[in-house]
Order: structure tokens, then C-alpha cells, then sequence
């Protein structure tokens, strides 16, 4: 019998071939049989059953359900119901999110993308088909599913780099492996280290989770000093890292935004748009636990946000969809206001 592989750091485990209604809790590897090639499934994605067959994947999806599927190898991710992908240096992304309606999305890798532009419409679809509105974005062409409204641009993630701290005496210090699905203060400080060379990491965000970018950034890294180029950080990166740069001034923790909410948030939101806008909305969400427990403040309208609008939603007796409509962009402001 077939069976899916689930490759977590340090932990290997196998599932049936079909997982029913699944909310997925951390971010995992899938493996696809055919080509042994890993793709990451982000947390917090959503979807009635994943069907891994040799060479594809099948998601059944319903209601407000997505996934956001990753290849760290670049490669397309054509599927059958023309949603559109975002190709960049370090990988290939695929973020979807349905609305009210049910589908079977099957997607087939192949070839390796372009990182001109992107295949299959180009940029990030988040909406629905035969539904709701949703959105394109910005890579290259455009792909129009028939029938599908009108594509409205989504905003990629901002690729503009923090700035790296400043070197000075206090000492690195990395007390554990690191790998895909790690937080904390030794990700940040990775991050840092790694955003001080853009060509190791263009994308320059320290956001103390070790997601997919900061793999690639540490593949190039490895590559960079002969190391062997797994993406993760072991004893032999780790010790690198502290010879190649030495030292470092502890990265400050992000100053809250002096914006006050009401004024900052001005437009409907939803998956995969990120900005000051979405910043000031996970700050609010944060101050009720029982709204967003995670609390992460990112400035990228991820699955953690998408789960923290629904339960706010649910909250304020809200359609639960997932996304900033003008009902809850409403009900936001008046209670920013107070």
C-alpha cells in the first residue's frame, strides 16, 4: 500500500495515502514518490483530504480552506485548475485559498521555474474559483480561469531587508540545531548573521521563525564555505557561522508601531498581502489570546493571521472567512478606536 511521508526535523513518521479533514500544526515535508523531491506545506494550512500519488498532489478543499505549498527546487507547480505561483530566487510558492465553494486542486511538478516571472498566470491566487473574488499578483503573466471574475493584484511579502545589526563584542552563541519549523531568539540571531550578505540572503527578513527562505539563505551559505548543503544548521554550520562572522550586537526586539490602529488600518486584507497595514492587524489581534495565541508579528497576512481572523469573526458573530472584508474591516476600526 502507498503511504505519504511527513519528514519533520530529527523525526520520520508515515500516514495512509489520504488524510481527511486536516488542520495542519506545524509546517511539514512532503515527499513526492516519484522524483524523492520535498515539498514544505506551511502550518496552519487547511483541507479536507491530501492525496500524495507517484507524482502529484491532490487537495480537496471546502468552505474558506487553503494550503501554501513550497519548492525549495524551484520547480513549477502546474496544477488543474490554473491558480497561479510566484517563482523567486529560492524557491517556488503556491498560496491558495478557497471561499465557499468545494474543489479538487491536483498539483503536478515539473520542470524548474523561472525566476523572471512565474508560471501557470504568474503571482499568488488567494480566492476562490467559480466563487467570491480573488486575486492574482505579481509575477508574470496572468492566468483566467473560465468562469473566474476579474484577477485583482495581491502583494507578494515585502523582499526589502532588514538591516543587519552592527558587530560588536558581545559573542554568537547557537545552544541547538536548527532547522525548517524552529523559533526563538538563535533564529533571529541566524536570520541577522545571515541578512549582513545579500547574496547569501537577499531577502534580508528576521522574523525568528526558520521557514523556507531561511533554508535556502543557509544552503547558500553552506555552498558559499564547502559545507555540505542540507539547510539546516548542525554542528558544522554552527561553528562556521561563529568563525565567518564573530560577532554580534543582539538583534532589538521590534519597536511596536506608534501608528495608532485606527488610521493604519485603511483596506480590506486577506492572504498573502503583507505591509504596515497587516502589521498593525496581527498587533491588535495579539492583545486577545484568545483571538491569536501565537501572537507572531510578522507584517505577512499568513495561515496563523487567516486563523486568528476567523476566531475573531466567530467573536463578533462574523461570516468566518478568513480575510479582512468590509464587515470586519468595520468592526476592527470601532474597536481600534476605543
Amino acid at each position: 500500500m502507498k503511504k505519504i511521508f511527513f519528514l519533520i526535523p530529527a523525526l520520520s513518521f508515515s500516514l495512509p495515502l489520504i488524510s481527511l479533514a486536516v488542520t495542519v500544526p506545524n509546517t511539514v515535508t512532503l515527499v513526492l514518490p516519484s522524483s524523492g523531491e520535498s515539498y514544505i506545506l506551511s502550518a496552519d494550512s487547511d483541507f479536507d483530504s491530501l492525496t500524495v500519488n507517484n507524482d502529484n498532489f491532490v487537495f480537496a478543499l471546502s468552505g474558506t480552506q487553503g494550503f501554501i505549498l513550497t519548492s525549495a527546487d524551484l520547480r513549477k507547480l502546474t496544477n488543474d485548475q490554473s491558480i497561479s505561483y510566484t517563482c523567486s530566487s529560492s524557491e517556488s510558492r503556491m498560496a491558495y485559498q478557497t471561499s465557499s465553494v468545494s474543489i479538487s486542486v491536483t498539483i503536478t511538478p515539473s520542470g524548474t521555474c523561472s525566476t523572471s516571472g512565474s508560471g501557470g498566470g504568474g503571482g499568488i491566487i488567494s480566492g476562490s474559483i467559480g466563487g467570491s473574488s480573488g486575486g492574482g499578483g505579481g509575477g508574470g503573466g496572468s492566468s483566467t480561469p473560465a468562469p473566474a471574475p476579474t484577477p485583482t493584484p495581491v502583494p507578494t511579502p515585502s523582499a526589502t531587508p532588514t538591516p543587519a545589526p552592527v558587530p560588536s563584542s558581545a559573542s554568537i552563541s547557537f545552544t541547538k540545531d536548527l532547522a525548517v519549523g524552529s523559533t526563538g531568539n538563535d533564529v533571529t540571531q541566524l536570520q541577522a548573521l545571515l541578512a549582513a550578505d545579500p547574496a547569501v540572503y537577499p531577502e534580508g527578513q528576521i522574523t525568528g521563525y526558520y521557514g523556507s527562505l531561511t533554508r535556502a539563505a543557509v544552503r547558500r551559505f553552506q555552498a558559499k564555505y564547502g559545507l555540505p548543503q542540507v539547510g539546516r544548521v548542525g554542528p558544522m554550520t554552527r561553528e562556521k557561522l561563529m568563525s565567518v562572522f564573530g560577532s554580534i550586537t543582539p538583534v532589538p526586539a521590534p519597536t511596536p508601531s506608534s501608528t495608532p490602529f485606527s488610521s493604519a488600518l485603511s483596506r480590506e486584507l486577506e492572504m498573502g498581502m503583507s505591509g504596515d497595514d497587516v502589521r498593525a492587524l496581527q498587533e491588535f489581534l495579539a492583545k486577545d489570546s484568545s483571538v491569536y495565541p501565537q501572537g507572531t508579528i510578522t507584517g505577512y497576512y499568513g495561515a496563523l493571521t487567516k486563523a486568528a481572523v476567523r476566531k475573531f469573526q466567530a467573536k463578533y458573530g462574523l461570516a468566518q472567512v478568513g480575510r479582512v472584508g468590509p464587515l470586519t474591516l468595520a468592526k476592527l476600526q470601532e474597536l481600534m478606536a476605543q
